[in-house]
């Protein structure tokens, strides 16, 4: 579900009496930023730019990892976590069996749909010791 899909979600469902007003409101003030006291989510960059907000894992608890993680898929339903750890990428896989784990890059994902947009882009590396970073 996209960040629109939600918005139109709420909406749908106070039409309908599903939710009272003042529930819809306090989800619909949550945008465009989300603060969970250990990051501030930007539930908007996917709307100004495509995307959600990728999350940083290194120096991350595993706890914090997953708060963050969880937080963005409450709202966009996907999140890549880069520069992670083994232990991170294991932690995720277990959280979110649905998910990807590119393990040579430190990536994790959670996708509900890929959108291609049709972009071709490279890729050039130095040798084996960027294959992480490429």
């Amino acid at each position: 579900m996209t960040l629109r899909r939600w918005i139109e979600d709420i909406l749908q469902r106070f039409g309908k009496g599903e939710i009272r007003l003042d529930y819809a409101i306090s989800e619909l003030l949550k945008l465009p930023y989300e603060d969970i006291g250990i990051a501030k989510l930007d539930h908007h960059r996917e709307i100004r730019k495509g995307i959600p907000e990728v999350i940083f894992g290194q120096d991350k608890t595993q706890e914090d990892l997953l708060r963050i993680a969880e937080g963005m898929l409450a709202k966009s339903h996907r999140f890549i976590a880069t520069r992670l750890s083994r232990e991170q990428i294991e932690t995720l896989i277990q959280k979110f069996p649905q998910g990807k784990a590119y393990k040579s890059a430190n990536i994790f994902s959670v996708s509900d749909k890929i959108e291609l947009s049709g972009g071709t882009i490279a890729i050039i590396t130095a040798g084996t010791s960027d294959y992480p970073v490429a």
